[in-house]
């Protein structure tokens, strides 16, 4: 596991979440928020954070067993023998693809810093 990629990961589910539930801790489509309207100024605006958007596209871009596993890994609740079976592999084959995710998140990061114009200072 990369610390620095966990941790951007960590943040990443968060913004997940709170953009599943507005921040309100239930559900966009529980009874409760119902009653509040859609669009701006009184309804529902699905936060802009740009590094969990960018984990969210990195993601996104994985392989299927990866990807998987890091919906798994960071969403689902339970240990990490329960995280396998949900993967259908044994614990060892689920945190070696977590490892390899990680590894593929941080060369996708570096490759899209790379495709990034590169602001010159005088």
């Amino acid at each position: 596991m990369i610390p620095y990629i966990n941790q951007r990961c960590n943040e990443w589910v968060a913004w997940i979440r709170r953009r599943d539930d507005g921040g309100l801790g239930y559900p966009k489509e529980c009874c409760y928020t119902r009653l509040q309207g859609r669009g701006p100024p009184n309804g529902y605006l699905p936060s802009v954070d740009d590094a969990a958007w960018e984990i969210d596209r990195a993601v996104r871009a994985l392989e299927p067993q990866l990807h998987k596993a890091m919906i798994v890994f960071y969403l689902n609740r339970g240990t990490g023998d329960q995280k396998a079976r949900d993967c259908h592999c044994h614990r060892d084959t689920f945190y070696e693809r977590v490892h390899r995710a990680h590894q593929r998140i941080d060369a996708w990061l570096q490759d899209e810093r790379l495709k990034t114009p590169q602001l010159l200072l005088a």
